[in-house]
């Protein structure tokens, strides 16, 4: 007799489903060695069960009772189906979870400080956890939803290699990747393997949601505070050899040297602004500025030529045109100041006693200079050249004057800009014949105090500037010698300077280096005026970083620390918000495709009872191997071969 066989049919739910069938074996052994008897009855249902030769000739037996495994096939309860989503749900809310925990971490941290959590952690490493749950939970409906196409994608007969590309792409974004090249038409799993495959972007998109930032916030805990001179205190004056010779204290003086040599050592405000970002309201200071005017049209240019007698010839006038034509020639006058410039002088300069007249009458009441300053300059002996400027007569007064400015500290750099000037209309008030009892007064006009602007003639006390007038001597005193001298430039590569200010007259005609030398705007109007504006920027600026000139006067402004926040660019939480939606999208397909059909999605058990179908024929591993041209016992390259070449149906997976 031939050996004993068992065949089960689970899958088939709409077929005959027969009875267990065993072979007659007339109590010989079975391929197991054990003995049958053909009266052997069911083992639960104690059935007679019938038996069938190799030949399948059917012998005399009893029909019993179905097997009970096939009755429970028969008879599933339809509760599998409803909750065989019951994970991949679970997984889509857990998602939806992580997804709102990232929205309200965002929203919690949204232009705030940097959070100072236990053990250093940080927001992008929250993040990180969330989405990579998020990505994980998805991961797991989308992989599952794909392995139960697979079953779908066999019922027509398809190439076997698809089971490995489907599998695949169940398992990584490359696998899904390969799923989208491989499938040479249209189907649902097309749009999952698409999500997994851009699943990669979602990490490095969510950590770009959160974006350190560093603003200014107001440090309340310290003012900013920016010295200025204000109407209670304006003293520049220190001792002198007698009455009428004060000069200024040597700290002034240095300022002076530094303004009228335009070197980097002027001193700079030094607001106190620890931070280094401030903000200041719109502020006054005492100070004082440089006016120059032009005076060339008062010069009487004259031509004195020497015959060989050394007899001279005066009183031919000339243009100033012609002066510069022969500058060996040119004699300039200043007939108001005094002054003469000779053929190749660059320089001669003196100043103006009206300040320091011993008849307080004869001193000017409105608009008082403090200094006036008067200079013929020229170029003296130069390089040939077409064109020689003629000699320039310039005045220079030097006034108080009350600054109006706006200015902020960024980063430790201190921005300042003048808005306004208030230089004339001082008054010089008193009837005493000393300059210790005179002084001069200055209305600011706009007038403002803590930044706002103010009515002058209801708070005189705010802005009225009252200094004395030996004040103003004091500056006179002390740049009578810096700024008198004489200078001449008899060849082109020797100028030579001479008086008690030769230096500084040097710095005034504009001769600095050997650069110089060929420099047009030597002995200019320009070089000079540049030299007196950086005098009065000096001197102002040295008044109120001193304590002994202002008294420490300053004004309050507000100091800003630098704090690092979060912000969150919501646009870059966009892709996960798009692919968790497709996600779902997809699942609902999916549920609604395979709605009342058995789901076997990733089980490997589905293989145990899938019937492989070629051409409406349904063939064993033996027949699939030798339809394909594998042997027993073939290597996976053979095999993978094999299923390139064959196209078949799995089926019935339901």
């Amino acid at each position: 007799m031939a050996p004993t066989r068992h065949v089960y049919d689970l899958v088939d739910n709409t077929a005959q489903h027969p009875s267990p069938i065993w072979e007659d074996s007339s109590s010989r052994p079975t391929r197991a060695g054990r003995s049958v008897n053909p009266d052997s009855r069911h083992e639960k249902s104690g059935a007679l069960l019938t038996y069938q030769n190799e030949l399948g000739e059917p012998q005399q037996g009893q029909y019993g009772p179905r097997p009970v495994i096939e009755d429970r096939a028969r008879s599933r309860p339809s509760s599998r189906r409803v909750f065989g989503w019951f994970y991949e749900t679970s997984s889509i809310l857990v998602a939806a979870a992580s997804f709102a925990g990232m929205v309200a971490l965002l929203r919690a941290t949204d232009d705030k400080p940097l959070p100072d959590w236990p053990s250093e952690i940080t927001v992008n490493a929250i993040l990180s956890v969330l989405v990579t749950i998020l990505k994980g939970a998805l991961a797991i409906t989308v992989t599952e939803c794909l392995s139960q196409l697979k079953w779908s994608w066999f019922r027509q007969e398809r190439r076997l290699v698809d089971l490995i590309t489907f599998d695949e792409a169940s398992r990584s974004a490359w696998g899904a990747a390969r799923l989208l090249c491989s499938i040479r038409s249209w189907y649902l799993a097309y749009f999952g393997a698409f999500m997994l495959t851009i699943s990669v972007i979602l990490g490095p998109t969510v950590q770009q949601t959160i974006e350190v930032r560093v603003r200014l916030v107001e440090a309340t805990s310290e003012n900013a505070t920016m010295p200025i001179c204000n109407t209670s205190m304006f003293s520049m004056m220190s001792f002198g050899g007698g009455a009428g010779m004060n000069k200024v204290n040597l700290p002034v003086m240095g300022a002076m040297y530094d303004g009228l040599m335009q070197t980097s050592a002027q001193s700079p405000i030094d607001p106190g602004c620890p931070s280094g970002n401030c903000t200041f309201p719109r502020y006054q200071s005492l100070g004082v500025v440089a006016r120059c005017e032009d005076r060339s049209s008062e010069l009487v240019l004259t031509k004195r030529g020497f015959t060989e007698t050394n007899d001279t010839t005066y009183n031919t006038t000339m243009t100033p045109r012609e002066c510069a034509d022969q500058v060996p020639l040119c004699h300039a006058e200043w007939p108001r100041s005094g002054l003469f410039l000779i053929p190749y002088g660059t320089i001669n300069s003196t100043v103006n006693y009206t300040l320091r007249a011993s008849d307080f009458a004869e001193r000017p009441r409105e608009d008082p200079p403090l200094y006036v300053w008067h200079g013929i300059t020229g170029p003296g002996q130069r390089p040939q050249e077409p064109e020689v400027p003629p000699p320039v007569a310039v005045e220079c007064e030097i006034h108080f004057a009350v600054y109006t400015y706006e200015s902020t500290m960024s980063s430790g750099k201190l921005s300042e800009s003048i808005v306004s000037t208030t230089s004339a209309g001082a008054t010089l008030n008193g009837t005493g014949q000393w300059d210790f009892q005179n002084y001069l007064s200055l209305t600011a006009d706009p007038c403002y105090a803590n930044g706002t602007e103010i009515n002058s003639a209801d708070h005189p006390d705010l802005c009225t500037y009252s200094v004395y007038s030996a004040q103003g001597l004091s500056i006179s005193n002390t740049l009578d010698p810096i700024l008198t001298g004489y200078g001449y430039r008899t060849a082109s590569n020797r100028p030579g300077f001479e008086g008690t200010g030769a230096d500084v007259l040097q710095a005034l005609s504009g001769l600095s280096d050997g650069a110089s030398l060929s420099d047009p705007k030597v002995g200019s109007f320009e070089y000079v005026d540049r030299a007196f504006q950086s005098l009065a920027a000096a001197l102002t600026n040295h008044a109120r970083g001193s304590d002994a000139v202002c008294g420490g006067a300053t004004i309050l402004g507000t100091q800003w620390r630098e704090e690092v926040y979060l912000h969150a660019r919501w646009a870059w939480l966009v892709p996960t918000a798009v692919l968790f939606v497709l996600c779902v999208v997809f699942f609902l397909a999916v549920t609604v495709k395979f709605r009342g059909e058995e789901l076997w999605k990733s089980s490997p058990l589905a293989f145990l009872v899938a019937r492989v179908r070629v051409d409406g024929r349904e063939l064993g591993p033996e027949e699939l191997r030798k339809l394909g041209g594998a042997e027993a016992g073939a290597d996976k390259r053979s095999v993978e071969k094999m299923a390139k070449e064959i196209n078949a149906s799995l089926g019935p997976v339901r």
